[in-house]
C-alpha cells in the first residue's frame, strides 16, 4: 500500500461555518430542487422522499429533502480503496484524514510542443494521438506516479475509446487507473472483463478494483444530466468507485461570490451522492466539487487564479466534513499559448500545489501538464510538474509561510448566506445563467483572493532540462504486463488489435 503526501493543514473555514454551509446546501436542494433529466433517476429520487414541483417557474424540478441529504452521507463510504496491478501502489484513501495523492488527469483537445522563443516560450498546437497516450502513460509509469488518469483519449472510434483505453492504462502502467468518464455505455461489460483479465478474476478484482471512472452528471446550475446519470447508475450497479467531477464556474454558471459558489457547487455534488446511495447503496464516491471561475470578458474558464485554488481549499474542508473521501484538483495555469514565460507556469503551480497540499484533499488530478482548462497537455510539463510537486512537498511548511498568512479569508454570515440562496433561486427559476443578473446589477464582483504578488519562479527544473528527462525516459526499455495476459485480452477482444 502506498502511503501518500501530507504538509501543514488550512483550514479557512470554521467548524460553525462549514456547517452553515451545510445547512445552506440542504435548503438550496429543497427550496429551488434539481432538474433531473433522467427517468430513471427521478423516479429513484421520489420513491425515497423527493418531492416533484408542479408549478411556478421551477416546476418539473425535484426538491430533495434534507433527511434524505444525510441519510445518503451517513451511506457513503468513508475510506476507499483504490486497487493496482503492483499491489504495493494501492491507494487508500480515508475522507477524514489528509494525506495526499497526486494523479494526472484532464481529457486535452491538443498536445503542446514547447517552443523556444527569445525570450519566451509558445506551444505547437495538434490533435493527440493513441501514441501520445501510450508515452504519458509510459513517462508515468516510469516516473511512478501515485495513479494515472487519461490527459488524451486514443484516436480510437468512439465506441471502441473505453476498452482500447483500458487495456493500454492496465498494460503500460501498474499503479491505479482511473478510467475518466465512460464513452460508450455498452462497453462496461468490455472494460470490467479486460480489467478481471487482469487481476486474474472476478473475485480478485472485487479484492482489488483496479479501476475506478469519472463521471460528471452534475451540471451546474443543479442539474442532472440524462445520459452521464445512466453511466453513474450502472457503474454504481458494479460497485466500482466513481469520483463525482462537478464544475460550477463563477460568474457564469455560479454566484460569483466564493461562499455562494461553494454552497452552490456542494450542493450539486451532495444531489450525486443522494442519487448515488438510494440507487446503489454504498457505492464509493469521491467528493469533486471543482469550483472554477469565469473570464469577465470572454466568458472562458480560469482554473489557474489565486480565487480557485482557495475556493478548492473550502471544498476540501466540506470534503472532510462529510468524511467522504475527496477528489481535488491542482495544476492547471492559465497561459497564452503563443507567448507564455517559465515562470507564468512555475508560479500559478507552486500556489496551487501549495495550497491543494495543505487542504488534505486526498485524490488531486489534474496535477501534471496540463493548461488551459485542461484543453492543453505537453509531455515535457509532465516532468516539470513532477520534480515541482517534490519540491513543493519538501518545502511546504516554508510555502505556507510565504502564501497563507497573505490569504483574505470568505466572509460566512447568515445574512450573506441568505442573499446567495435568494440570487440562486432567482437565477434558477428565471432560466438564466447566473452571470446575466450579476452583470445587470453591475454590484457583483469577485473578492481578491490576497493583495499580494507571489513569485516562485526559482522552483522547478527548466523546459529543456524536462525535455532530456523525458527523451531518456521513452528511449528506456517499457516494462507491460504478462505477455499471456495481453494474448488473453486480445484473444477476447480482437478488435483492439487494429487500433495498436
Amino acid at each position: 500500500m502506498r502511503i501518500g503526501a501530507t504538509g501543514r493543514l488550512y483550514e479557512r473555514l470554521t467548524g460553525e461555518q462549514l456547517e452553515m454551509i451545510h445547512e445552506a446546501s440542504c435548503r438550496l436542494l429543497w427550496e429551488t430542487g434539481v432538474s433531473v433529466e433522467n427517468e430513471e433517476a427521478k423516479q429513484i429520487l421520489l420513491h425515497h422522499g423527493g418531492q416533484l414541483i408542479n408549478e411556478g417557474n421551477l416546476a418539473g424540478r425535484i426538491k430533495i429533502p434534507k433527511r434524505m441529504v444525510e441519510e445518503a452521507i451517513d451511506k457513503t463510504p468513508k475510506v476507499i480503496n483504490l486497487g493496482a496491478r503492483d499491489k504495493g501502489r494501492v491507494l487508500t484513501l480515508d475522507g477524514r484524514k489528509t494525506e495526499v495523492f497526486w494523479v494526472p488527469g484532464g481529457e486535452a483537445l491538443k498536445v503542446g510542443e514547447i517552443r523556444k522563443g527569445e525570450t519566451s516560450y509558445s506551444l505547437n498546437l495538434r490533435e493527440p494521438t493513441t501514441q501520445d497516450l501510450i508515452e504519458f502513460l509510459i513517462i508515468a509509469e516510469k516516473l511512478n506516479f501515485d495513479g494515472f488518469n487519461r490527459s488524451v483519449e486514443a484516436n480510437v472510434p468512439h465506441e471502441n475509446k473505453d476498452e482500447v483505453k483500458a487495456f493500454l492504462f492496465q498494460k503500460y502502467f501498474s499503479g491505479h487507473t482511473m478510467l475518466a468518464e465512460l464513452k460508450d455505455i455498452a462497453s462496461l461489460p468490455k472494460v470490467i472483463h479486460i480489467a478481471e483479465i487482469v487481476a486474474d478474476g472476478k473475485n480478485e478484482l472485487e479484492k482489488n478494483p483496479l479501476i475506478s471512472f469519472i463521471n460528471c452528471l452534475t451540471v451546474s446550475p443543479l442539474r442532472l444530466d440524462r445520459d452521464t446519470t445512466e453511466k453513474f447508475l450502472r457503474i454504481g450497479e458494479k460497485g466500482i468507485a466513481i469520483a463525482i467531477s462537478a464544475d460550477s464556474q463563477a460568474g457564469l454558471t455560479a454566484s460569483l461570490d466564493e461562499i455562494g459558489q461553494v454552497i452552490q457547487n456542494n450542493a450539486e455534488v451532495l444531489s450525486a451522492v443522494v442519487l448515488g446511495q438510494f440507487a446503489n447503496p454504498g457505492t464509493p464516491l469521491l467528493y469533486g466539487a471543482i469550483p472554477i471561475m469565469s473570464d469577465p470578458h470572454t466568458a472562458e474558464s480560469r482554473w489557474g487564479t489565486l480565487e480557485v485554488f482557495t475556493a478548492l481549499v473550502d471544498k476540501s474542508q466540506m470534503s472532510r466534513f462529510y468524511g467522504i473521501p475527496c477528489y481535488g484538483t491542482a495544476g492547471v495555469p492559465d497561459i497564452n499559448p503563443n507567448n507564455f514565460t517559465r515562470s507564468d507556469i512555475i508560479t500559478s503551480n507552486v500556489l496551487s500545489y501549495t495550497l491543494e497540499l495543505a487542504s488534505g484533499a486526498q485524490y488531486i488530478h489534474d496535477a501534471f501538464g496540463l493548461a488551459n482548462a485542461g484543453t492543453i497537455v505537453n509531455k515535457e510539463r509532465y516532468i516539470l510538474d513532477y520534480y515541482l510537486i517534490k519540491q513543493v512537498e519538501q518545502d511546504h511548511q516554508k510555502l505556507y509561510e510565504q502564501i497563507v498568512p497573505y490569504l483574505f479569508k470568505p466572509e460566512v454570515t447568515l445574512e450573506k448566506i441568505n442573499q446567495e440562496l435568494s440570487e440562486i433561486h432567482e437565477a434558477i427559476s428565471g432560466g438564466r445563467r447566473l452571470v446575466m443578473i450579476f452583470s445587470k446589477r453591475g454590484r457583483k464582483k469577485r473578492r481578491k483572493a490576497s493583495d499580494k504578488i507571489f513569485d516562485f519562479s526559482q522552483y522547478g527544473i527548466s523546459f529543456e532540462e524536462a525535455r532530456r528527462i523525458k527523451e531518456d525516459l521513452l528511449s528506456q526499455p517499457v516494462k507491460t504486463f504478462p505477455k499471456d495476459t495481453e494474448e488473453q485480452i486480445l484473444n477476447k477482444f480482437p478488435k483492439i488489435k487494429t487500433f495498436l
